[in-house]
């Protein structure tokens, strides 16, 4: 009986340990490409409530073009200065200020967010060279991470045919596919956008030959530094 208490312990132990172990640098990256995501959506839709609750005050502000923009006119010193980058000399909006200074506070929330983004996405940069850097050659470290999420590790990645690679991320477009020949098979997925096409041929093509860099790449940055 002790000996079984005393296994289970060493057990308990080495597991403890392995799992001390078990979440690598590749996990790490999946983690804050999902973050990242999940932020854009959250950035976005707080930007569209923002933009509506501001509208009360200045409705123009509908006519700036990014998140960026329409942020630096509601930060303004003043409603009046808000105008001025707007290049009005009037507005339609109320005079009622009621809340006004909530906005300011909401939109100062909204900027803390976007740059907490960035903040991630220069560290998926950053981990992704340094755990793939022949991969990274090729691809930016956020398609990397895109791709890992989808398979998982490097070690996967290296050991798939290029033409599976190609279309990492068109799996709803394939599964139709497989449901009704008359869908045409995707051609291209997550690497589509690390190319510059003007059809969809040439961005097949493309995508078709960047998969086999890819592929040769995780092969060299995976087997290059591991022997099993």
């Amino acid at each position: 009986m002790k000996q079984a208490i005393t296994l289970r312990k060493e057990l308990m132990q080495e597991t403890k340990e392995r799992l001390k172990t078990s979440i690598n640098e590749e996990t790490m990256l999946i983690q804050m490409y999902q973050t990242v995501r999940e932020l854009e959506h959250t950035i976005n839709n707080l930007m569209i409530k923002l933009k509506n609750w501001f509208s009360c005050y200045l409705p123009e502000i509908y006519t700036t073009k990014t998140q960026q923009e329409a942020l630096d006119i509601i930060l303004s010193d003043s409603i009046e200065e808000s105008k001025q980058k707007l290049n009005l000399k009037d507005s339609i909006g109320t005079i009622n200020r009621t809340g006004y200074e909530q906005t300011i506070k909401f939109a100062k929330s909204i900027q803390t967010l976007i740059k907490t983004k960035e903040l991630i996405e220069e560290q998926i940069e950053e981990t992704a060279t340094k755990i793939a850097p022949s991969i990274c050659n090729e691809i930016s470290g956020k398609t990397l991470a895109q791709l890992l999420t989808k398979v998982g590790t490097i070690k996967r990645l290296a050991n798939m045919p290029s033409s599976a690679i190609q279309l990492l991320g068109a799996e709803k477009a394939l599964f139709r596919h497989l449901q009704n020949n008359r869908n045409n098979p995707p051609k291209y997925g997550l690497l589509a956008g690390e190319v510059q096409a003007k059809t969809p041929k040439e961005r097949a093509k493309k995508t078709k030959q960047l998969s086999a860099k890819v592929t040769l790449a995780a092969r060299k940055d995976y087997y290059g530094t591991n022997k099993t």
